[in-house]
């Protein structure tokens, strides 16, 4: 039986000194790569002049794909994808540039191919800081039961099963996107990963959580993505996550379970940013309520693979 082949898609987006040390860790890992694609959201630092000067795109195993407009994480990650199962790959290792994977972290989810089948969808990594303790934005959902499968299943092959995960290295059966079809690309952001992942496991597929797969998200702070305390300057993303959110839960709970977070949007977490928030109180409730009732006419398609 031959081994299955496996290709890295690494999206990047002005972050050029970050992209290089996340493609000399992919490169150096012990299990090999067939190949790994750089989906580039038409940065603008320089970074493909930064990588031809590293070598990177002299070498055949990296292929360099610039769009032409900043996608998001989402339409980077739907490219990708569909970029390697066009090539035939039969799994994808996802992960944004600011993901530094150790050494083994591939064959950490490789070595669970001696033993699982089909019906696995995809493989996550354990993602810590850069002091060592679990990233907060990165942490799987954890279910008791994902459809009829308890969580702790197969705890002696070192995995829990979960319903979702981050795109920060996640390993993805090309049969499970075949079948449910790419990343929303209209999410741009926020979001998109726990509605692709919900998606192939509300499909029948499993997702697995090994944990001792390790890799590292550069961020600035070990925070999740927080409204009542961003930044101004990462306030407008917010749009995306409420918008996305909402959207979530009206296709996976039904649009009464929308209808309330939608009122409890409006009034409830109108209310508290004013009280919380520190400051750009009003911008955030601005935010806030135009990403609320986006929701309402926000209907992306699923893509599936050409």
């Amino acid at each position: 039986m031959n081994s299955p082949s496996i290709a890295a898609v690494v999206v990047t987006y002005n972050r050029k000194t970050m992209l290089v040390d996340c493609l000399r860790a992919v490169f150096l890992q012990s299990h090999p790569l067939d190949r790994i694609f750089i989906i580039d959201n038409a940065s603008t630092d320089g970074t493909r002049a930064l990588l031809e000067s590293e070598g990177f795109l002299s070498d055949l195993r990296f292929v360099y794909v610039r769009l032409d407009a900043n996608f998001g994480g989402a339409g980077g990650f739907s490219c990708g994808l569909n970029l390697g199962l066009v090539e035939g790959y039969d799994w994808l290792w996802v992960m944004d540039d600011d993901c530094v994977p150790s050494n083994n972290a591939l064959y950490e989810l490789y070595v669970h191919f001696s033993w699982l089948n089909t019906s696995v969808g995809f493989l996550c990594s354990h993602v810590l800081w850069k002091d060592g303790a679990p990233h907060r934005m990165n942490i799987p959902g954890i279910r008791l039961f994902t459809g009829d499968t308890a969580c702790n299943t197969f705890v002696d092959k070192n995995v829990l099963v979960v319903p979702s995960c981050s795109f920060v290295s996640v390993l993805i059966s090309a049969k499970a996107v075949r079948q449910c079809g790419l990343p929303l690309s209209e999410m741009f952001l926020w979001g998109d990963d726990l509605e692709f992942f919900r998606r192939i496991t509300n499909a029948g597929f499993l997702g697995l959580y090994a944990w001792k797969s390790v890799v590292i998200h550069m961020t600035k702070f070990n925070i999740n993505n927080d409204i009542f305390v961003a930044d101004c300057s990462e306030l407008p993303k917010h749009y995306f996550g409420v918008r996305n959110n909402l959207y979530i839960s009206r296709v996976n709970k039904g649009f009464f379970s929308y209808l309330v977070s939608f009122l409890e949007n409006l009034t409830v977490v109108n209310l508290f940013l004013l009280l919380k928030r520190k400051n750009h109180k009003l911008l955030a409730v601005r935010i806030n309520t135009f990403a609320t009732f986006s929701s309402l006419f926000f209907r992306p398609k699923i893509v599936f693979p050409k």
